[in-house]
């Protein structure tokens, strides 16, 4: 085969290779699975400032909430409450991240284990 038809169908392989595996530009659409729902756009809960927010979070049942701590110190995602729906991130450090899928309808309030100060609420529809 010549080389320069050889370099330009690997070329070819290697750009439908990473389209497939990041992803189409023009549908979005991804062979991938996401890390956490917050990256596919999934509810989520940015902790920031020493407070969650948005809080209170509307959800419905069935769909995973993703808590990311953005500050530069631990903080912990706690329910006030145990079961059906008792959670706890334990501690996140910076840029880390906890999913929880919330199954059951019902209002659910946390706190931060360490900063009893910190609460949020997240309804489940």
């Amino acid at each position: 085969m010549n080389p320069v038809r050889a370099t330009a169908l690997t070329g070819i392989a290697l750009t439908t290779l990473m389209a497939t595996a990041c992803g189409d530009a023009t549908t979005g659409a991804t062979s991938a699975p996401a890390a956490t729902s917050a990256a596919s756009g999934g509810p989520a809960v940015t902790i920031s400032g020493s407070s969650f927010q948005p809080t209170p979070l509307a959800v419905h049942v069935n769909q995973q909430v993703t808590f990311t701590n953005k500050d530069g110190f631990n903080h912990t995602a706690t329910s006030d409450a145990g079961a059906p729906a008792a959670f706890d991130s334990h501690e996140l450090g910076q840029d880390a991240s906890f999913p929880f899928t919330f199954a059951v309808a019902g209002k659910y309030t946390y706190h931060c284990s360490i900063h009893a100060s910190m609460t949020g609420e997240i309804d489940v529809t």
